[in-house]
């Protein structure tokens, strides 16, 4: 079986997807929002800046992947 990513991502959906990040506003302030989640629950979110991070749910960790929505996206 092949995997493509539609099978590696989820769709964020709903009135309020900032709501996802509700237990991880410990570590990201109001300024973050989802971009896209993994199917394994990873988030990418973009800072009030436009940049790019990583939040990993198994580590607890946020780290920068890209300065820009059209960087990560290549």
């Amino acid at each position: 079986m092949r995997l493509t990513l539609n099978d590696l991502i989820v769709a964020i959906d709903g009135d309020n997807p900032s709501r996802l990040l509700s237990s991880w506003r410990w570590l990201v302030n109001e300024t973050f929002t989802p971009l896209l989640a993994t199917a394994i629950g990873d988030m990418f979110l973009i800072d009030g800046n436009g940049s790019v991070h990583w939040l990993d749910v198994c580590c607890g960790t946020l780290s920068e992947v890209a300065t820009s929505v059209s960087e990560f996206k290549q």
